[in-house]
Parts: C-alpha cells; sequence; structure tokens
C-alpha cells in the first residue's frame, strides 16, 4: 500500500566493470546513484582486483563530501556505515591501496543502500 504524498525507491546497484584504479593513491569515482534508506549502509561488492590486493573506499555526496567510514576492502562483499540521506546522490570513491607503480583494476558492483 502507499501513503499518498510518500516517495517510493528502489535499491541502485552499479557496475565495476574492469574500472581503472590508477597509481599513487589516485582518486577516482562512479556514477552518481540515488540513496533509498538514510543511514543505511552502503555496500561494494568486489568479485575481481587486479594488480591491486585491497582498495581503499568510501561514499561521497554531490559535494565530493565523505558520508561514510573511510574503509580498507578486499575481494568480497563489504557493508560499510554510512550517515547517507535518502533521495540524495552519491557516488563511490576508490583508490588503489597497493601500487604507487601500476594502476589497479576492480569488478564488482556498489550500491548506496544495502537492501
Amino acid at each position: 500500500m502507499l501513503i499518498p504524498g510518500m516517495s517510493v525507491f528502489a535499491r541502485q546497484i552499479g557496475t565495476l566493470s574492469v574500472f581503472e584504479l590508477p597509481r599513487w593513491q589516485t582518486v577516482v569515482s562512479t556514477n552518481y546513484l540515488t540513496k533509498s534508506i538514510t543511514n543505511a549502509p552502503w555496500v561494494v561488492n568486489l568479485t575481481k582486483l587486479d594488480n591491486c590486493s585491497s582498495v581503499d573506499t568510501y561514499l561521497a555526496n554531490s559535494n565530493g563530501e565523505r558520508r561514510s567510514d573511510y574503509t580498507v576492502v578486499g575481494l568480497g562483499r563489504h557493508e560499510i556505515r554510512s550517515w547517507g540521506q535518502a533521495n540524495y546522490i552519491y557516488k563511490a570513491v576508490f583508490m588503489n591501496h597497493d601500487s604507487q607503480w601500476t594502476s589497479g583494476y576492480i569488478t564488482g558492483s556498489w550500491s548506496p543502500d544495502n537492501r
């Protein structure tokens, strides 16, 4: 049942398809997705890492301000604490944690919400 005047959004999921992480801690980010649940953890699911064993990451708003814990992650699904607000747009920010000399590449997915 929908309540009149209430907005309902489905969870959005972004794809990371051989997403490049340049060398020397260069910061790169994804496209923006809309968060549907205030303060819900965000999720990054890494299925493949090339030229890196871990990745630094956090969630940022459209002003580039951090809206989650700064976390180092490896392969697998990771739920990361977030204080983002529903109905606002966010991007996932990544840095190559390992390499000062070569680019790394990640494959997987991410979402500003965990459900």
